[in-house]
């Protein structure tokens, strides 16, 4: 895959590819996918945080952020008695 072409595939695309050509990777995940597609590590992992993703190391995934606002938001969070 080229540069242009990774850049030109929806956000959600490019976490597809991302994360599918992650779990080929045996160490320096990142940097070895950045220098696959051609583009440099740093406006890769810039791409990925500026749309609200951050790597999860133990997963060695791109993950989604979400504020505590918006998961309260989603899933509220409930006292000890179940309210």
């Amino acid at each position: 895959m080229t540069s242009e072409e990774f850049m030109s595939l929806s956000m959600k695309d490019k976490l597809k590819t991302v994360n599918k050509m992650l779990e080929k990777e045996e160490k320096d995940h990142l940097k070895n996918f950045s220098e696959k597609v051609g583009i440099p590590y740093s406006d890769f992992t810039k791409i990925m945080m500026d749309n609200d993703y951050q790597y999860n190391q133990t997963s060695k995934k791109y993950e989604k952020l979400m504020s505590l606002e918006e998961y309260e938001k989603k899933s509220p969070v409930r006292d000890k008695l179940g309210r």
